[in-house]
């Protein structure tokens, strides 16, 4: 027998104590044991480590998905200012074509950062961690992020394109006022032009629209002012009194320059009212639908 047991004075001895079949069996036994603590204490270090990551990456996911809602409800809250802005835009533009208001803007650095900043593949893997990863969670993802790529885009546009229209506004505004006050020079001239001095009738007219306007004239005077208190005062009484003088007809054809400018303009304004309504309309309809696809991320609660 590998191990002689026997019963002496009422206990359990073994015969040889010093066996070297014992001392394998206590050291591997020993080692055994200690092979086993190691492991498990490494495997439960590797476990609680393993938990931390996992609690870190949920914390990173939840951190990504607060910061993403907080900045689409911001944009959500900008937007709607922004077309309200519009629609005031283009009702006070309607009442006045000759005046284009300021559109009052919104300052989108959210929706910038969104679009152009963050890293978004750090976003969709934080939102298809938060929600889930079917098939229909990763297309709401897309479509959040297409519709937050027309809002940037189309403000951007519409910013752009606003600003060129004041400018032409006021390009074209500078040049009727140029031609308006260069027909003035001309009437002016004709009171004192010696060759027409007998046309007593025309020239009584001519200085009495001329003294009419300014008499009337204040600070505040603008194009639409120019247009009806001389323009459209001078233009009817030149044709009807002087049509055989050479000095009249010329004033006449700049006045005719000057009133199919002051319409372009209106004209012009119209379609950038015209333009606003529509963008306006197409900001609403897209921002609803976005309303409705985000709404699980606008709700997202820890």
């Amino acid at each position: 027998m590998l191990l002689d047991i026997v019963f002496q004075s009422g206990e359990f001895f073994n015969e040889d104590t010093s066996s070297p079949w014992m001392d394998i069996f206590n050291t591997s036994v020993g080692a055994f044991i200690g092979s086993a603590a190691t492991i498990g204490a490494v495997y439960l270090t590797f476990k609680k480590d393993r938990k931390k990551e996992d609690d870190k990456k949920i914390q990173f996911q939840i951190e990504k998905i607060k910061y993403f809602q907080s900045s689409v409800k911001n944009t959500i809250a900008k937007l709607k200012l922004q077309i309200a802005s519009m629609e005031e835009f283009h009702i006070a533009l309607d009442k006045n074509l000759l005046y284009i208001p300021i559109l009052e803007t919104q300052t989108f650095y959210e929706l910038e950062r969104i679009v152009h900043k963050i890293n978004q593949e750090e976003y969709y893997h934080a939102y298809l961690g938060q929600f889930n990863d079917s098939n229909d969670t990763i297309e709401e993802f897309r479509k959040i992020y297409v519709a937050l790529d027309y809002f940037e885009a189309n403000l951007k546009l519409i910013k752009e394109s606003l600003r060129k229209s004041i400018e032409f506004d006021y390009r074209r505004k500078k040049d009727l006022n140029n031609m308006g006050n260069k027909a003035m020079d001309m009437a002016a001239q004709m009171l004192v032009n010696k060759d027409i001095a007998h046309e007593k009738k025309l020239l009584e007219f001519v200085d009495g629209v001329i003294i009419k306007y300014y008499d009337s004239q204040t600070e505040k005077t603008d194009l639409k002012y120019l247009q009806e208190g001389f323009i459209d005062k001078m233009k009817p009484g030149l044709l009807k009194i002087g049509r055989h003088v050479t000095e009249a007809n010329i004033l006449v054809i700049e006045l005719k320059n000057c009133t199919h400018l002051y319409y372009e303009i209106q004209l012009q304004n119209q379609e950038v009212s015209t333009d606003c309504k529509a963008w306006q309309k197409s900001l609403t309809d897209i921002l609803s639908q976005f309303e409705t696809i985000s709404k699980r991320l606008i709700d997202y609660k820890v």
